[in-house]
């Protein structure tokens, strides 16, 4: 239901941008693809049209290339301590981006973006990079209630998840639709409204992936870890785009 309210509210914004342009035949004549580069929405790849004076239509996919890192992590084989390389990955599999740029005034690049991206949840993963011996009896312990389990090849996995429909909003400058300039830079910022992160693991008494709460760690430089994840309820976006009206 919050979902639809999302998407009702982007609508009706932008119909209502569009409210004073309707009688003009402005509308789908024209195209243009771009490529962009951006903080947190990554690489992406798009195709524009006008709407009317003011609105252009935005739609596309971007992505957040994968950044990986290594550490070693202590878990408890039966009873005995040892260590297991494990491997970290920030990154996003593609989103689709349905985006609606509103020009408030016809002369100037100025504009205010709403729209969404949609896709998977993850955004960071990990896992041990070689298998446990004693994958039954080995776990990651957490606290005295709580331990990561390993599966039945001896492996385990972490994730860092947000929700996978994810509201924008912001300004930019630049026109995805030029009827002057076959070759264009636009300028974004704004923000993505992606929720609650969680914490997810593998559960060490079901083996199956479940969300990890905050409570299940007594470690204090765990739970400031989660007090720094859990601020994150948006994410800042800066992107840079070229835009070639072809036309």
């Amino acid at each position: 239901m919050r979902k639809i309210k999302v998407l009702v509210a982007i609508l009706a914004f932008v119909l209502g941008a569009n409210y004073a342009s309707a009688q003009d035949k402005n509308m789908f004549n024209h195209l243009s693809a771009g490529i962009s580069l951006g903080v947190l929405d990554g690489i992406g790849f798009e195709v524009a049209a006008p709407i009317g004076n003011y609105v252009n239509a935005r739609t596309g996919l971007s992505f957040l290339p994968g950044i990986s890192y290594k550490d070693d992590v202590k878990y408890m084989d039966g009873g005995v301590k040892k260590e297991v390389e494990v491997e970290g990955k920030i990154g996003t599999s593609p989103d689709w981006k349905l985006l609606f740029d509103i020009h408030p005034f016809k002369s100037s690049s100025f504009r205010f973006t709403v729209g969404a991206f949609v896709g998977k949840s993850e955004m960071v993963k990990g896992y041990n990079t070689e298998p446990v011996d004693d994958y039954a009896n080995s776990y990651i312990k957490i606290d005295d209630s709580h331990r990561v389990g390993f599966d039945e090849n001896g492996f385990t996995k972490a994730q860092i998840k947000v929700k996978n429909f994810k509201p924008y909003a912001g300004i930019g400058f630049g026109r995805a639709i030029s009827r002057k300039h076959p070759l264009v830079f636009n300028f974004d910022m704004g923000v993505m409204f992606w929720g609650k992160p969680e914490a997810w693991g593998r559960d060490y008494s079901t083996g199956e992936m479940g969300k990890v709460k905050k409570e299940d760690f007594d470690a204090e430089e765990a739970d400031e870890a989660f007090k720094w994840i859990e601020k994150f309820h948006v994410a800042p976006v800066l992107s840079m785009r070229l835009v070639y009206n072809i036309f």
